[in-house]
């Protein structure tokens, strides 16, 4: 019965945190949507009275100046990618890497940085405290490349020669673009609902380590094995290695094919 409770009660903390974090994520979204609109409105109406901006630069900007500043150009466009959140009590931190387009009128300039923002919420109230940016750094950049390659494999879209090296080897199956985009075809063919799904990013150095899941239904033949209509879900891992281009020029991939063979039904 102590059991019991203690399970009841971990189960409930674990609803409400889902929920409380779920909150957040609405009210942070509908920060970045106002801002969007009108930079310098959202830092009036969120940015508490010792906001504190850190820019790529170094620079240091209180609540007025960073509003005057977002006031003399027009935002034509920004992107929020890599989130990540971390809650502590009322405080929560995003960081994340941003993108955006500001038209200064004779010059428009393209920035791209890694950001680091710090809010408190209190039930529906949100006060942003800091933000910080940061230059991206090579492994950030890996990541993000990684992140908008498997984005454009799951819609069937990669130019598989504007991210990969013409010098590039996939171990133990060829090299060159060619050769991954004819392994990720066999793989499509034979499931062609294939969806490879993200789990973790690691970088380290000019390696980008993935660990991801992947689910499809078998409809096709792959390595003489005949179509078998059942559905599969399995690890997946690779590593890849990119030079100062940005572009891949190593890769290394591991399937759990024991595990795929046995929900294929061909090895019981």
């Amino acid at each position: 019965m102590k059991k019991l409770i203690i399970s009841t009660l971990c189960f409930l903390a674990a609803i409400q945190f889902s929920f409380a974090q779920s909150n957040i994520e609405q009210l942070l979204s509908k920060l970045e949507e106002e801002y969007r609109q009108n930079p310098a409105a959202a830092f009036k109406k969120y940015a508490d009275d010792n906001f504190l901006f850190i820019n790529a630069e170094g620079g240091s900007w209180d609540k007025n100046r960073t509003i005057k500043s977002v006031s003399s150009a027009k935002l034509e466009d920004v992107s929020f990618t890599e989130k990540t959140f971390k809650t502590f009590g009322n405080i929560t931190i995003v960081n994340g890497i941003n993108k955006s387009r500001w038209n200064f009128g004779k010059v428009t300039i393209n920035y791209k940085d890694a950001f680091t923002y710090i809010y408190q919420i209190n039930g529906n109230d949100v006060k942003w405290l800091s933000s910080q940016h940061s230059l991206v750094t090579p492994k950030d950049r890996n990541k993000a490349i990684y992140r908008e390659l498997n984005n454009l494999s799951r819609e069937r879209k990669i130019d598989y020669t504007k991210f990969y090296a013409e010098t590039h080897e996939i171990k133990g199956i060829g090299k060159g673009p060619k050769a991954v985009e004819a392994y990720n075809n066999a793989f499509i063919k034979a499931f062609p609902d294939l969806q490879i799904t993200v789990v973790e990013l690691i970088a380290e150095g000019d390696l980008v380590f993935a660990r991801c899941e992947a689910t499809g239904t078998q409809k096709g033949e792959l390595n003489g094995i005949k179509p078998t209509e059942k559905t599969a879900k399995v690890a997946h891992w690779t590593v890849n290695r990119f030079n100062a281009e940005g572009k891949i020029t190593e890769s290394w991939n591991l399937n759990d094919t024991f595990s795929m063979m046995q929900q294929l039904g061909i090895n019981k």
